[in-house]
């Protein structure tokens, strides 16, 4: 599944608790241990929809983006305000 807000990945994981189904969170799949990887049956909810990135908080140098933001997005989005993301992989 493919949500794109947060209330959407609620609706969802509410109605596999309520199946009683698991699920496997999916992001960018750039782990090397395959923790993003269904082995069973599990219904996968991709984040790449999650891509909002809110406003920046200039006195804390804060901003907070979604599960499906990508580092080179965040970079740019904080270097219009000066700002590095500081993550690096």
């Amino acid at each position: 599944v493919g949500p794109s807000t947060a209330d959407e990945v609620a609706a969802v994981l509410r109605a596999c608790d309520q199946a009683g189904v698991a699920v496997v969170p999916q992001g960018g799949n750039t782990g090397l241990v395959g923790g993003g990887v269904p082995r069973g049956g599990e219904v996968v909810l991709s984040t790449t929809r999650l891509k909002h990135v809110g406003q920046l908080d200039k006195s804390t140098g804060q901003v907070w983006a979604g599960a499906g933001v990508t580092l080179a997005v965040l970079q740019a989005e904080v270097a219009k305000h000066g700002l590095d993301a500081g993550l690096d992989f």
